[in-house]
């Protein structure tokens, strides 16, 4: 029995993928009330002895209540060159927490990642 726990344990990262974000660390510290965040993209065109496309968008946006606040995160990065796709990469996360008295609280999140 152990021997096939052991085998079975080996054979799981074949199957599954996983990413460690630090999310806390992406949190706007702020007292306010209402609306922070900030958007930002580029945009790269390079034709030498091939065509380069490089575009990056990105997203973060807090809205904080007296209770509640509500995280988004995205980001997106496309690179093309010589008419291929070299990366396509989307990664976005929203998060709901809710603060119940001083200390506790309730955090419901969504996480999407996406590499082509």
């Amino acid at each position: 029995m152990r021997f096939i726990l052991i085998i079975i344990i080996s054979l799981l990262p074949i199957f599954l993928s996983a990413q460690i974000v630090n999310i806390e660390s992406q949190r706007l510290q702020s007292d306010t009330t209402g609306w922070l965040g900030s958007f930002g993209s580029s945009f790269l065109f390079q034709k030498n002895a091939v065509q380069v496309i490089n575009i990056n968008l990105n997203a973060h946006v807090e809205y904080k209540a007296k209770k509640s606040l509500y995280l988004f995160l995205a980001n997106y990065n496309l690179l093309r060159g010589s008419g291929e796709t070299l990366a396509d990469n989307l990664f976005y996360h929203l998060r709901y927490n809710y603060k119940i008295i001083n200390g506790c609280g309730g955090k419901c999140s969504h996480n999407c990642s996406k590499t082509m």
